[in-house]
């Protein structure tokens, strides 16, 4: 038996009375709920399904079932009982402005370049929109701007079940093969059709604002993260108040908070440049110092600030005097040590397993270097490269 949709003929009901049907166990615990109508839409068309209320029952999801809208609670009402239901309209109107928007902006690039909608998600946080073609990166602001232009004229946004003949005259974009079903459009006065389930604002306006905040290719097309209305002003409050938090860290105005971030990032490159530099002439005294080592390991502890690079660098340099090993160890015995191994005549990919079980180690590499961590202590690192032989 079909159940009445109230919110195909207002999207924006909040509050309906309808009448319990059936109650019946649900195979995923708790009950599922049939009304003779209902305005808790059951998700589609990649909009979630509705929450809400059945008196002081908890609907935490609708579904459809062939034409029945069932919900699903833990609590359980009466067959033949009347209901009070309620929507969370929070978040019901929250992905009517992001779906809203997904059409505006699906119409737009439809429009300009021809391609397909082929994939949208509508997260948490933000949707994901999929189009079958690359859109240029510099014509996204302009994509932007349009779609908030569109808000801003407030249009109309229909929604109707046009008869075969309207709908063989009609222009309209759909994702799914919808033959033999009964074909609801959803028209963006001016900007689109769409083939569409979702309840949708009745005018742009109400969207409130489109944000696109990141493109990403995806396959041969172009993949879009878009937030709309609500969504996307709190997104904006918070990124005005990281701006506005760091802005105070270099006692500024927002304004000059760009330029004082580009000018510690310059000085930090110097400083990481400058670092650099410091620990190769570190690095080359280290080696310079280093003993002859024929005839044994060599093992050398550098400061934790030294790079593994460098560390590396030392370690292919004291190999050629050793006829063992050489081990450098950078960091300290309470937050344990990274490694590097080196030597010109050992097989340190064969000897790894072995000098890491020795050392509470893991790690690995080629026959001639290997690194890693390990986390035995200083005394005993030496302890041990001090007296371990190795085939060769």
């Amino acid at each position: 038996m079909l159940t009445e949709r109230l919110y195909e003929e207002d999207s924006h009901i909040r509050e309906f009375s309808a009448v319990v049907r059936e109650v019946r166990d649900s195979a995923k615990g708790g009950y599922d709920i049939l009304l003779d109508k209902t305005a808790f839409f059951p998700g589609g068309g990649g909009q979630d399904p509705d929450e809400g209320t059945l008196d002081d029952i908890f609907i935490d999801r609708s579904f459809m079932e062939g034409e029945e809208i069932w919900h699903h609670s833990f609590s359980k009402p009466e067959p033949g009982q009347t209901v009070s239901g309620r929507i969370d309209w929070d978040k019901r109107f929250s992905r009517m402005q992001n779906h809203s928007g997904e059409h505006i902006l699906s119409g737009l690039i439809h429009n300009r370049y021809g391609y397909e909608n082929v994939g949208f998600h509508m997260g948490e946080a933000f949707m994901e929109i999929d189009f079958s073609g690359v859109i240029p990166d510099d014509d996204i602001l302009a994509l932007e701007d349009a779609a908030n232009e569109a808000v801003y004229s407030n249009l109309p946004v229909v929604a109707s079940f046009p008869d075969d003949g309207e709908l063989a005259a009609m222009e309209y974009r759909s994702k799914k093969d919808l033959e033999g079903r009964k074909i609801r459009i959803v028209r963006v006065t001016g900007i689109d059709a769409c083939a569409c389930c979702a309840p949708h604002v009745a005018f742009t306006g109400e969207i409130g604002v489109i944000r696109i905040i990141g493109t990403f290719p995806k396959g041969n097309g172009t993949r879009l993260h878009v937030i709309c209305g609500r969504k996307a002003f709190s997104y904006l409050r918070e990124r005005h108040d990281e701006l506005s938090a760091i802005a105070r860290s270099f006692s500024t105005s927002q304004e000059e908070a760009y330029a004082s971030v580009m000018k510690l990032k310059g000085e930090n490159e110097e400083l990481k440049r400058g670092v650099t530099r410091l620990s190769t002439l570190l690095a080359e005294k280290l080696t310079a110092e280093m003993t002859d080592m024929t005839g044994k390991n060599g093992i050398l502890f550098v400061p934790k600030a030294m790079g593994m690079p460098q560390a590396r660098d030392i370690a292919v340099f004291g190999a050629d005097r050793c006829s063992g090993v050489c081990a450098v160890f950078c960091g300290s015995d309470r937050e344990g040590w990274r490694y590097v191994i080196a030597s010109g005549h050992i097989d340190l990919k064969a000897a790894a397993k072995d000098i890491n079980a020795a050392i509470n180690g893991q790690g690995g590499g080629k026959s001639d270097v290997i690194q890693g961590t390990c986390s035995l202590s200083e005394t005993k690192l030496r302890r041990y490269f001090s007296s371990a032989e190795f085939d060769k």
